[in-house]
């Protein structure tokens, strides 16, 4: 996989059986699988407003070992359908460290840009209205909104 010194990127339309084998070069020192994180991608895809060109990556170190993006590889898998990823080749073993580590964005922050007002409230109730569409509405069951299914709804329901 490596070619050089430095990090290099390319699209790569990466299929299911391609995430598969990936998968089984996962650091051992990645977080735990995480369901909800992996179900909010799965749902993505599913709606067809999974976004191929964002700029995140998947990411492998110099050895090859997978250090960024196994909850995406994890759902395409689920999903059944070749999807492009960004892949990052030839990352510093290091950085493993510095992934994932800012503030996420939220539906409230996505609002606020498309220049919506009260977003906690607004953000708050379009979270009940999806949850409720998907039948999301049991206990413990809520969340799995994603920004971009939460400025759907706002367009929706303005």
């Amino acid at each position: 996989m490596k070619t050089s010194e430095h990090v290099r990127a390319e699209f790569v339309l990466v299929t299911p059986a391609m995430a598969a084998e990936w998968l089984k070069k996962n650091t051992e020192q990645n977080r735990a699988i995480r369901p909800r994180v992996q179900e909010k991608y799965l749902a993505a895809m599913r709606r067809h407003q999974w976004q191929e060109c964002n700029g995140e990556t998947i990411k492998f170190d110099r050895d090859g070992t997978l250090i960024d993006g196994q909850h995406r590889l994890r759902a395409l898998i689920e999903v059944g359908q070749s999807l492009w990823f960004l892949v990052a080749y030839n990352c510093c073993p290091k950085a493993f460290a510095t992934i994932d580590t800012g503030a996420n964005r939220r539906g409230t922050d996505m609002l606020s840009i498309a220049g919506a007002h009260n977003c906690n409230v607004f953000a708050s109730a379009l979270t009940l209205v999806s949850n409720y569409n998907n039948k999301r509405m049991q206990l413990g069951n809520g969340g799995g909104v994603t920004n971009q299914e939460v400025l759907v709804l706002a367009e929706a329901h303005p």
